[in-house]
């Protein structure tokens, strides 16, 4: 009776053991995937920063030609 006893309190301690492996893993995939995302978001605002630079000047060059034709 105490080896059945044993047996199961063994096997329930490897798979909590197994379950808090997997949650520590999962937890740090997601933690480095969030990292990434924020990672690209900052390249892309800067991107889109450098687009709105660019227009902004092709607007002005633009405001200044019908100036010029005037």
């Amino acid at each position: 009776m105490w080896a059945e006893v044993l047996t199961i309190i063994g096997v329930n301690i490897a798979l909590i053991a197994i379950l808090a492996t997997l949650m520590i893993w999962v937890v740090n995939k997601l933690d480095g995937d969030v990292k990434a995302i924020g990672t690209r978001m900052d390249s892309f605002d800067r991107r889109m920063d450098a687009h709105a630079q660019r227009i902004d000047q092709l607007y002005k060059m633009f405001v200044d030609l019908l100036k010029g034709l005037k």
